[in-house]
């Protein structure tokens, strides 16, 4: 056969042989699809990219993204904590609900002594030094615990408008800050431990 002739060199004897192996020298004697010449070889496959298939971002949700990474229904749900976190601050610092003094007696004193709360703690946050009574590590902690009972607050306004009655999140949310934050005025730690 040609190939084992000297005359040629190994790189073209080489590419002979992958050209065998691919079929464009001969048709193969057992007739099946990859068996090209005396070689018995399959043809490289092909590196084809598949398209990456994008989801939403939360675990678990295997929906199209719609807007943020998030699917239609994610998105709404993170919309209405948003719009809720937006009007705890709107009611910590003015003390409204949706432009109105709460209408409940209980709810307007609770959101007024927090009130009381939550400007002494931005002072500590703002001038990041300790007080008595809001030592500045617990500060930060302390405007997420404001917050959320700040969101309680006007949950329950807004349930109390509907006529519906008070969800019991707002006397566990209560209960849970006013817990920490006397601690903190009794000069323990939130969690009750000694401060050190």
């Amino acid at each position: 056969m040609w190939l084992d002739e000297p005359r040629h060199s190994l790189t073209e004897v080489s590419f002979a042989k992958w050209n065998l192996a691919q079929g464009e020298y001969g048709t193969g004697s057992k007739g099946s699809r990859y068996s090209r010449g005396k070689f018995d070889v399959r043809p490289p496959k092909r590196n084809l990219m598949k398209q990456k298939k994008y989801t939403c971002k939360k675990d678990g949700c295997t929906q199209a993204p719609y807007l943020g990474g998030l699917c239609r229904d994610h998105h709404k749900e993170n919309e209405v904590r948003r719009r809720l976190h937006d009007d705890a601050l709107a009611a910590l610092h003015a003390g409204i609900v949706d432009g109105e003094l709460p209408s409940d007696q209980r709810l307007r004193e609770e959101l007024d002594r927090l009130r009381d709360c939550w400007s002494g703690i931005c002072t500590v946050v703002q001038k990041q030094r300790n007080t008595p009574t809001m030592p500045l590590d617990e500060a930060d902690y302390a405007i997420d615990w404001c917050i959320s009972l700040a969101q309680e607050i006007v949950k329950a306004q807004r349930e109390i408008l509907a006529g519906k009655d008070v969800a019991a999140s707002l006397g566990f949310t209560q209960q849970w800050v006013w817990q920490r934050l006397q601690n903190l005025n009794a000069g323990l730690r939130s969690n009750g431990t000694r401060r050190e």
